[in-house]
């Protein structure tokens, strides 16, 4: 039996790791800013958060700041895709939550 009023939910965001990031396929050192040369064509960024509890359930949404006006909801996708990014600073910023729905920052 069970008793709904019990159920321990986890309060515990994800924390978010970025993982990879490649500009036309060549790997980028992901602890330093990156500068991405004129007419670039693919920026790929590879991202996970560490669940240890139900990491197929994690949701993450991402931004590039200056590039795009609101968060794109990526579900359980672990990778951003971005082409013909115009001359500019942006920075990526991504979240994640976990299984019970609560969000990191």
């Amino acid at each position: 039996m069970v008793d709904p009023a019990r159920i321990i939910k986890n309060r515990v965001p994800p924390p978010v790791v970025i993982e990879n990031v490649q500009v036309d396929r060549t790997p980028r050192d992901v602890r330093d800013s990156i500068e991405v040369p004129p007419n670039s064509g693919q920026m790929e960024v590879q991202y996970t958060a560490l669940s240890f509890l139900s990491p197929n359930k994690v949701q993450f949404r991402y931004i590039l700041e200056g590039f795009e006006e609101e968060w794109v909801e990526a579900g359980s996708r672990r990778v951003a895709y971005y082409t013909n990014v115009p001359p500019g600073v942006y920075r990526f910023k991504v979240v994640a939550s976990n299984e019970d729905g609560v969000w990191n920052e």
